[in-house]
């Protein structure tokens, strides 16, 4: 059975093979993930001075799946999720605002971006919310053997000695 770190490094082998074989330069890396259903995949992240159409990323994000799947580094249903950074997101980066950019100019921006997207509950629900949900978990654990930490006793400490 291969470590973590020794299947990371043959995948990554195996992805940069692919990358020369179709003459895509640039450097890449793999993440192992897991998605809530607990399935487990591979992030493959690649950096490339190259242009690549965000319009023709899902078809490169096939072909690698197809590839590496064929080389046996993603197993027969391995899941692959592909990120590029081209030459021309790597120059947009450079155009992006600096600054302080507050929490309430970023959910007014996905807010409008999602608008089908519920929005997001008022403070007051959030805090009876999350009281309902403590409210629980003490009853949870009131019902279980749970036994507090019993508190210790404090000892008097001396005044230090002046110096």
């Amino acid at each position: 059975m291969l470590t973590r770190e020794a299947r990371l490094r043959r995948l990554r082998g195996a992805a940069r093979l692919v990358m020369r074989h179709v003459g895509l330069a640039g450097q890449c890396d793999c993440v192992l993930t897991r998605d809530q259903w607990g399935q487990h995949g591979v992030l493959l992240h690649i950096e490339t001075p190259q242009c690549v159409p965000p319009a023709e990323r899902p078809q490169l994000q096939a072909y690698f799946q197809r590839k590496l799947c064929e080389l046996g580094e993603l197993g027969e249903r391995g899941l692959l999720r592909l990120h590029v950074v081209d030459g021309e997101d790597q120059a947009r980066v450079g155009e992006q605002p600096v600054g302080h950019v507050s929490s309430r100019r970023v959910a007014s921006m996905l807010r409008r971006a999602n608008p089908e997207a519920a929005p997001p509950p008022r403070q007051a629900d959030r805090v009876t919310q999350l009281r309902q949900h403590l409210s629980a978990r003490r009853r949870q654990r009131i019902d279980s053997d749970f036994a507090p930490l019993q508190g210790l006793t404090l000892t008097e400490l001396s005044p230090l000695a002046d110096a």
